[in-house]
């Protein structure tokens, strides 16, 4: 009977059932180190026995209890294999009836983030002064946890396509300090990112200057100057130009080089070659733009031909020049009895010129259409008695309608005593006012400076305004602060010129501009003259501002009364601008394109003699003719 009865036990140990199949969470791999692991209960034990676990993490033998789940910590990193197996127990005998083979669940633990490296060809740059204008950085990966990298970073190309593709998004790639970052995941989720850089890049060509004069289909007495808008770059920068002909039966060439200057809106060149162009002949010409990475970009093409036997070009007398808000302006020009004239007007754009508006006739006057702001050419050429086209005259003028920023306040009174200084585009002059309670204390100010004293104020609470006003006469808003004065400030003498006594004057270089500065002048009609601006000044904006005196004869403000473009080096002052026994500040701006210098040539200042001694002089004239 005892063999009966062992032999029956072991029967039964040997068939309950293993409690498969045996879950985990979270799954693995992980990066976690505490896992659930969940698994069902066997049901064949005996009716009334009672079925418990054991088992563990890694070959270890614990009492897991009777619930169907436990959760346990892996040591570390690595494969670890969790085993659970299922014993039946009978409370009556209070004895291990049977017990299952184990169930088991590994699980991989990654506790090391992968590694990612870029690697960019070519390893030098490939364009010019250390810049990329093509590249390709591949991107290796490994998981030294062991649980691999699925989707590796593929590789970045830089280039023409990609630049255009990206060009005015935000994620623009060109930059002139370029870093390329990316990011590996491996299996588990732990991350790693490496990047190459920062690399100079510009794969883009810049925007092509264009050409101006001479014109489309030009007849020329002599080899022209040549003349075209500034190129654009906004990565690398815009390094020079070159100018191109094309004649018949010779080979493209470079006819001039010129380096760009930033700040010059126009530029210019004549043949610097030996080879003479030939006469007769049509001649195309263009321009080739290159930024500092070695990029380059053609203008459009224009055509000319050189004929020494063409008449004179018209003159033109009435146009704007330089910058203007006159959006419809008028032209009119001189030019043969009886001749025909043709004009055209041609706006110079980023990628090219085009005519938009042109005439024929015998009219010497156009008032022409409504323009948008913007860079254009007016061209008249006049028709011979014998039907030879003349010679093209020519005037630039800058359509600007757009109302400048406020000044920028860069500097304050201290303690309210001082002056404020503010900064301006170039060419601008400025106006400016001090309120008290939001009412001006005197009348707004025009200054070709950008300081203001405000000495002499009694104490109290006050507001300081500044408007600039640009080389077009477009006004911005104010730019405004407050300020305060503890007591009554006592006026500090600035190291300004002094004439006539006590009036105060503001001058800077004056030594460039005639008469000196400080003298008082016997006539009304006085001509101002002045040295030569820099390189490529073609026009001058000589600006006269009228001078308010208060106490003590110190200069309170300035009014402008007179803004011209001559063309000389030198201006007569209309009589009719100038009041006697009245000073003046008067200023010179050399004007090259579509831009001013950014500091005037000079700043001066004179005064007119009293009506009498006007009067007495002009006598003296008289007497003298």
């Amino acid at each position: 009977m005892v063999a009966v009865a062992a032999l029956m036990l072991a029967s039964q140990a040997a068939g309950i059932s293993s409690p498969a199949p045996v879950s985990v969470a979270p799954g693995t791999p992980s990066a976690q180190t505490t896992f659930t692991f969940s698994w069902t209960a066997p049901g064949d034990a005996a009716p009334g026995n009672i079925v418990t676990f054991r088992g563990g993490i890694d070959g270890a033998d614990g009492d897991l209890g009777a619930g169907t789940s436990v959760t346990q910590a892996v040591a570390g990193a690595g494969a670890h294999t969790f085993s659970v197996r299922a014993v039946e127990f009978d409370p009556l005998t209070a004895t291990v009836v049977g017990e299952s083979a184990p169930a088991t669940q590994t699980v991989v633990v990654d506790l090391t983030p992968p590694a990612i490296r870029g690697t960019i060809a070519p390893a030098t740059p490939n364009g010019r002064n250390g810049w990329y204008n093509s590249a390709t950085i591949t991107w290796t990966c490994a998981d030294p946890g062991g649980t691999g990298v699925p989707n590796c970073p593929a590789a970045d190309v830089l280039d023409v396509a990609r630049a255009e593709r990206d060009q005015g998004n935000a994620n623009n790639i060109q930059s002139p300090r370029l870093t390329i970052t990316r990011t590996a995941r491996d299996r588990v989720g732990l991350t790693a990112s490496a990047s190459v850089g920062p690399i100079r890049f510009d794969a883009l060509a810049p925007t092509a200057g264009q050409p101006k004069q001479p014109g489309v289909d030009a007849r020329i007495a002599a080899e022209p100057t040549y003349r075209w808008s500034r190129a654009g770059n906004d990565t690398s920068g815009v390094e020079r130009y070159e100018v191109w002909v094309e004649e018949l039966l010779r080979a493209p060439r470079i006819v001039a080089t010129v380096a760009h200057v930033d700040g010059r809106s126009e530029f210019s060149a004549t043949r610097t070659t030996a080879l003479p162009l030939n006469p007769l002949l049509k001649v195309t010409w263009y321009v080739r733009s290159y930024d500092v990475a070695g990029n380059s970009r053609n203008s459009t093409r224009r055509s000319f031909t050189i004929d020494p036997t063409v008449p004179p070009a018209p003159t033109i007398g009435e146009g704007p020049v330089g910058p203007t808000r006159v959006t419809a302006p008028t032209f009119a020009w001189s030019g043969a009895a009886a001749a025909t004239f043709t004009w055209d007007l041609t706006l110079v754009g980023v990628d090219a010129t085009r005519v938009v508006q042109k005439g024929t006739g015998l009219a010497s006057r156009v008032a022409l259409g409504a323009l948008a702001d913007g860079d254009y050419v007016f061209r008249v050429t006049q028709l011979s008695g014998v039907g030879v086209v003349s010679e093209e005259a020519t005037r630039n003028f800058e359509v600007d309608t757009t109302v400048p920023a406020p000044p920028a306040i860069t500097g304050r009174p201290s303690d309210g005593a001082g002056a404020f200084s503010w900064s301006t585009e170039p060419g601008a002059s400025s106006r400016w006012t001090v309120t008290s309670g939001g009412v001006a204390i005197a009348p707004a100010a025009e200054t070709p400076s950008t300081s203001a004293s405000v000495l002499g104020l009694a104490a109290g609470q006050y507001g300081f305004s500044v408007q600039q006003v640009d080389a077009a006469g477009n006004v911005s808003a104010p730019a405004s602060e407050l300020f305060s004065i503890a007591t009554s400030a006592v006026a500090a003498t600035p190291t300004p010129v002094v004439v006539r006594g006590a009036v105060i004057l503001p001058h800077s270089n004056a030594s460039k501009l005639h008469p000196r500065a400080g003298v008082t002048v016997r006539t009304r009609t006085p001509v101002l003259r002045w040295a030569r601006g820099p390189a490529g000044t073609k026009l001058y904006n000589i600006q006269l501002f009228k001078a308010a005196r208060g106490a003590a004869g110190r200069v309170t403000a300035v009014r402008k009364v007179l803004s011209a473009f001559p063309r000389r080096r030198a201006f007569t002052v209309p009589a009719a601008k100038l009041s006697p026994g009245t000073c003046y500040v008067w200023r010179v701006w050399p004007y090259k394109g579509r831009g001013f210098t950014r500091t005037p040539l000079g700043v001066s200042n004179f005064c007119v003699a009293s009506a009498r001694v006007l009067a007495a002089a002009a006598r003296a004239r008289s007497r003298n003719r």
